[in-house]
């Protein structure tokens, strides 16, 4: 069996795959990794991915301020940064950011079996970590949005064990 892969290594891969989103697919430019943040700002909104592995279960949020998630679904949609999309669009195409980016993760990071994706979550503000649990969150521009990546396990025990 393969070793389990820590938060830290998870989280890596989570920034990396979204920041090359935006400078591939998505067009919205340079990323830049500004660093960790101890937890995502309160006007944040976006996409959580619930992720299965034999690591343990795990949340990967993509979340932005209210501009910057409307500009991320509409790179998603192809449209024009400041188009005006319908909120049910908004969320699904942000959803499916997130599910591209888990796809990813899946692929990279060297786990004892492979990862189950969830079922994107679409939250209008950020989900409030529980008593217990490790965040990681880190800041990073893609183009000229400033997003973050989070990752939240439920389980310390699970984020930080390494075989």
């Amino acid at each position: 069996m393969s070793a389990r892969a820590t938060a830290d290594e998870w989280t890596a891969a989570a920034v990396a795959i979204t920041s090359e989103l935006s400078e591939g697919m998505l067009g919205l430019g340079e990323h830049a990794v500004v660093g960790p943040v101890e937890r995502p700002d309160n006007e944040l909104c976006g996409a959580y991915l619930p992720m299965h592995t034999s690591d343990g279960a795990f949340y990967l949020g993509i979340l932005s301020d209210h501009t910057g998630i409307r500009t991320l679904a509409n790179a998603m949609l192809g449209e024009e940064p400041d188009a005006e999309i319908a909120d049910a669009e908004l969320v699904d195409a942000v959803g499916e950011v997130a599910n591209i980016v888990g796809g990813q993760m899946k692929c990279r990071v060297e786990s004892g079996s492979p990862a189950q994706l969830g079922l994107p979550i679409f939250a209008w503000s950020p989900v409030e970590t529980p008593k217990g649990a490790v965040q990681q969150a880190v800041q990073i521009m893609l183009g000229a949005v400033p997003a973050t990546v989070v990752v939240v396990w439920p389980a310390p025990s699970l984020a930080m064990k390494k075989d």
